[in-house]
Formats: structure tokens, C-alpha cells, sequence
């Protein structure tokens, strides 16, 4: 059992024990508050639990000295205090005597420490990590922790606005660096299918007014319905209207569809 010194208040009464119970000297976390049962008790039942002030004789981790003052660190997985941060712990106080790495109790001062909702769920902290140089990025693992990417800030490639606004972006040798290709987006052909109708009895037929096809190229050209007239000729106008001039009147309404190449 740990011994505890501290002033009023330090000791709170009342406390429920959670699922499993609590066990004396054993730190535990009731609702939001972290604690240090002076006594033991079975789930349901109330106890006693100190949350700040001096609490002796508790489970200390080896292979660590502690200085007085150091932060102390509580892992809930392995049940024992600790003298670096990490996945498992939280600051909880901090140690108030010297001991030599092979000492297993310690004597910690407890902060009082009342965790925000969620905070309970130590496992999904995410591990701090020391980059190689401090510029470096960082990156996720599959774990969700934090892992140094080794990639420079200065390294990450930027692109200059050559070629002009709107330009193509492209990946250049095997790292796949972005890099400008300065092909301009607006000047890349396109192609766009145009329905022309010819009413029977009638040589031409002409499509509605098209900005964006305007003084465009006749890339092809087929029948989709009705013709039976040899195709004269075929004309994008200044406004981007399609004609479509046949040899002869034709004997019924016919649909051509004229392809036309525009940038």
C-alpha cells in the first residue's frame, strides 16, 4: 500500500470503483479525475483517492534515473511510472526524489490531473518523434503516429509561371517532381461533334451559333439519318456556325454530324 502525505483536499472520498476494482497504490482514472486509491475496492464499491500532494512507495519503471522536479509519466499499459513521454503514458506529476536507474518504488508529487472527455483513450495518443534536422516533414504511418519523412523543406520542388497562366502541370524524370510543361491549357485542340439538320427538299442546313467552335476545322464528317445527296461542302463561320451544302435538294430530312477542331 502507498503511503500518502499531502494537506486537506488532497484525498477525495467517495470515489466508484470502475469495472475490475482498484486496488491500493495502484493509480487509476474515475470519471476524469486520475487518482491513487489508498484503499482497495471492488467495483461499485466507494474509496478513498488521492489526487495531489505527495503519494510514496509506487511502482517505478527501471532503466531510468529520476532528478527531483523531473515530470513523471504514468503508463496505463504497463501499470508503473515512467520518466519520458510516450503512446502509453500521461504527465501526471513529477518525481520528488534521486533514484538510480535500478529502483523500482518511487515518490511521486500527483498534479491533480482531471483528463478531458476522450483523453482516457491513451492508445490513440500519437508518438512525438525528434526529426533528423528540424526542417524536415512529417508524415503518418500506418499507426497514426508521426514518423519523419527525411524530405527538406527546401527540397520540395516549386514551379515557376513560364509558358503562362493556365499551364499544364507535369511529372518530370523518376522522382515524379512537378514540373511546368508550359503548354497553355487554352491552346490544346480539342475536338467537338456537331448535329446539322437538312430539311427536305432543301441543299443546306446550318447549326445554332457556337463562340467556342468559332473559325474552326472540319476534323470529319458522317450521315446519321436521311441523306441521299452526295456532300458538297462543309464550313465553320467566324461565329461558329456549321453549314452543310449538299449536291441536290434532299428527298427528306437528313441529320449530319460534322466533327470540328478547335483550341
Amino acid at each position: 500500500m502507498s503511503k500518502n502525505q499531502g494537506i486537506k483536499g488532497d484525498a477525495l472520498q467517495g470515489f466508484v470503483a470502475p469495472a475490475g476494482g482498484v486496488t491500493s497504490g495502484i493509480p487509476t482514472i474515475v470519471e476524469a479525475m486520475f487518482c491513487v486509491p489508498e484503499t482497495s475496492a471492488l467495483v461499485g464499491a466507494t474509496f478513498v483517492g488521492r489526487v495531489a500532494g505527495v503519494s510514496t512507495g509506487l511502482v517505478k519503471a527501471t532503466g531510468f534515473t529520476t532528478a527531483i522536479g523531473q515530470a513523471a509519466y504514468y503508463d496505463f499499459a504497463a501499470l508503473e511510472f515512467e520518466g519520458t513521454d510516450s503512446a502509453t503514458n500521461r504527465k501526471v506529476g513529477c518525481f520528488t526524489s534521486v533514484l538510480a536507474a535500478g529502483i523500482l518504488l518511487c515518490d511521486v508529487r500527483l498534479d491533480g490531473v482531471a483528463f478531458g472527455a476522450g483523453n482516457e483513450d491513451i492508445e490513440s495518443k500519437a508518438d512525438k518523434i525528434v526529426p533528423a534536422t528540424p526542417s524536415s516533414l512529417a508524415g503518418l504511418n500506418a499507426a497514426g503516429n508521426l514518423e519523419d519523412t527525411t524530405i527538406e523543406t527546401a527540397d520540395v520542388p516549386t514551379m515557376a509561371a513560364a509558358g503562362g497562366a493556365g499551364a499544364f502541370v507535369m511529372t518530370a524524370a523518376a522522382d515524379r517532381l512537378q514540373s511546368n510543361s508550359t503548354v497553355i491549357a487554352a491552346r490544346v485542340v480539342q475536338m467537338k461533334a456537331v448535329d446539322v439538320t437538312v430539311l427536305a427538299e432543301a441543299s443546306t442546313g446550318v447549326s445554332a451559333a457556337d463562340a467556342e467552335i468559332a473559325s474552326a476545322d472540319v476534323a470529319g464528317y458522317a450521315v446519321i439519318s436521311g441523306n441521299d445527296q452526295a456532300v458538297e461542302s462543309l464550313a465553320v463561320a467566324a461565329d461558329g456556325v456549321v453549314t452543310v451544302t449538299l449536291a441536290g435538294n434532299s428527298t427528306g430530312d437528313s441529320i449530319h454530324r460534322v466533327m470540328v477542331r478547335y483550341a
